[in-house]
């Protein structure tokens, strides 16, 4: 049986960051429920020292048991998602990444797991991410260009 792609959610943390709108919390949430539909493991990466993760999120996240938040002191996230990931049990071969900003933290994150999981597909869900409009699309054709990456 094929395991569910792990959700990776970067920087939903609106009270920092206001990219993560209403708009963007609506569909990050709707991959969240996707994913528990699925059993699949959910990272929630925030930047250290800002404002937790959007509460939305958080309560459409309770009681899950597959699920964990790691805090990150730098845009790229990909060393605390691989970490946890690891600890987890989580799939690592195949992974949906979402939230802001596309053209720093999520490009950074989605770069580093592709060279941490070479082998990996990467799925960048462009609905459930946001960012500058002025470089969001640069940044979506730049990890467009990473073999096994795929933005969906």
């Amino acid at each position: 049986m094929k395991k569910p792609a792990t959700l990776c959610i970067v920087d939903m943390q609106p009270k920092d960051f206001p990219a993560a709108d209403a708009r963007t919390r609506k569909e990050v949430v709707k991959l969240v429920k996707q994913a528990k539909r699925n059993g699949a493991g959910i990272v929630v990466l925030e930047y250290s020292n800002s404002s937790p993760t959007s509460a939305t999120i958080l309560n459409t996240l309770k009681g899950y048991k597959r699920k964990v938040i790691c805090k990150k002191n730098h845009n790229d996230g990909s060393k605390e998602f691989v970490e946890a990931c690891r600890r987890h049990r989580f799939n690592k071969s195949h992974i949906r990444v979402c939230g802001v900003y596309t053209e720093y933290c999520v490009q950074e994150t989605t770069e580093g797991l592709h060279e941490r999981l070479p082998r990996s597909t990467i799925e960048v869900v462009v609905r459930a991410c946001n960012g500058d409009e002025q470089h969001e699309q640069w940044a979506f054709e730049e990890m467009k260009q990473l073999e096994g990456v795929k933005i969906v």
